[in-house]
């Protein structure tokens, strides 16, 4: 949350792969104004 929030944050660059793939996918159901999408 705290990517989400502010932008970026400081991390290794193991961890940093890691939560690219999760932020991508919260990115994308963000991107849809559906109930379905708030409620995931």
């Amino acid at each position: 949350t705290y990517l989400l929030e502010n932008g970026q944050i400081e991390t290794t660059v193991t961890r940093a792969k890691e939560v690219r793939s999760v932020a991508e996918k919260m990115i994308t159901i963000g991107k849809n104004n559906d109930l379905h999408s708030k409620r995931q």
